[in-house]
């Protein structure tokens, strides 16, 4: 058990290390719950609750082996569970949620193995708001539930390079702050891609589309749903697209697209 207050719990830097801790426990720091870089081993972070207020509540970057599991990644002033490059043979977390911070809620970038969380919360982010891409050959397994986006600066859900496969719940994002960007954007990606319900509205985008004998040669940027160069299927589920500043659905070369119900 590592229970902390006001610093991190966990801070592993360019180490050959193997251990395992039954729960991580962090409340109230302001520069992090666990950070772990560089790591030539297998770490079992156990049963997370980890509520921060600055900082990344659990940032992992070059990772042999991690594990985790359990109920709270939390960050009131920063992100909330960034993962790149790192091998996961079960990896879970309940809810994370991260408000005003600099940083996306969620990045997930050149994992392999699987990832699970039953509830991603965000508002008032600067970057994206939840950013889940590769540009390595890994195939992992990503399920996760609902996602609610409150405010962000930038873009909504992105998703770029992804092989494996990627579920979600239902997405919601009413872009509060009007700002440009698209609410989901999903590019370059061989993955299979399900998405529950997506909820999207008021997306805004300052830059026009170009279009030269009927066809864009520009993305633009107030779509609710870009899609854009993927060779893998995805699918939406159901959901209400409605007052964004661009179209509902811009899908280009995108190989296998099913939509159910969307309204």
């Amino acid at each position: 058990l590592i229970n902390t207050n006001a610093a991190k719990a966990v801070n592993i830097q360019s180490s050959a290390v193997n251990t395992t801790f039954s729960s991580t426990t962090v409340t109230a720091s302001t520069t992090g719950g666990v950070s772990l870089n560089n790591i030539n081993g297998s770490i079992d972070l156990g049963v997370l609750n980890i509520n921060t207020a600055g900082g990344e509540a659990l940032a992992a970057d070059t990772v042999t082996s991690l594990d985790f599991s359990g109920s709270t990644i939390s960050n009131t002033m920063g992100a909330g569970l960034v993962l790149r490059n790192i091998a996961l043979s079960n990896a879970s977390t309940g809810t994370i949620t991260s408000y005003n911070s600099p940083a996306s809620c969620l990045l997930i970038d050149d994992i392999s193995g699987q990832f699970d969380s039953t509830t991603v919360e965000c508002g008032n982010l600067t970057a994206d708001a939840v950013v889940i891409s590769a540009t390595g050959s890994q195939t992992p397994i990503i399920n996760l539930g609902d996602v609610s986006i409150g405010g962000r600066r930038q873009n909504g859900f992105v998703v770029d390079g992804l092989r494996g496969t990627l579920t979600t719940g239902t997405i919601v994002d009413n872009n509060g702050y009007s700002s440009d960007g698209y609410g989901v954007k999903v590019s370059n990606c061989p993955a299979n891609i399900v998405f529950g319900e997506l909820n999207i509205s008021s997306s805004q985008g300052s830059a026009s589309e170009n279009w030269m004998k009927g066809m864009p040669t520009t993305d633009g940027d107030g779509d609710a749903v870009f899609l854009k160069n993927n060779s893998g299927s995805i699918t939406i589920n159901g959901g209400l697209i409605v007052g964004n500043q661009g179209e509902g659905i811009d899908a280009r070369n995108t190989k296998d697209l099913v939509l159910n119900g969307v309204e």
